[in-house]
């Protein structure tokens, strides 16, 4: 995907779409987009994540103790807070930018 589509993408994130083309292009150069086969878990249950992921196509589960809890899908965004879910991506393949 070329910059200029993340940084699109990126402005259809609600948490972005008040940002200016500047913010924008500052936050897509701060990030990468990676492609993740199904079944790949983005974080560990009960571990502390430091990175930010912005599903920008395809989906994942959240879970906990196993168990399926939500879904996100493009446009979504796991913060560093989801320290106690596994992420785990269920579509394939998925694009994210961490």
């Amino acid at each position: 995907m070329s910059r200029p589509d993340t940084i699109a993408n990126l402005k259809a994130v609600p948490l972005f779409q008040n940002c200016s083309a500047r913010q924008l292009r500052r936050i897509a150069n701060l990030g990468r987009e990676s492609t993740f086969e199904a079944g790949r878990n983005l974080c560990e249950e009960g571990k502390f994540s430091k990175e930010f992921f912005v599903i920008l196509e395809g989906h994942a589960e959240v879970r906990r103790g196993g168990r399926k809890r939500g879904t996100l899908g493009s446009g979504d965004y796991q913060p560093p807070a989801f320290a106690h879910s596994a992420i785990e991506i269920v579509a394939s393949p998925a694009r994210i930018t961490p």
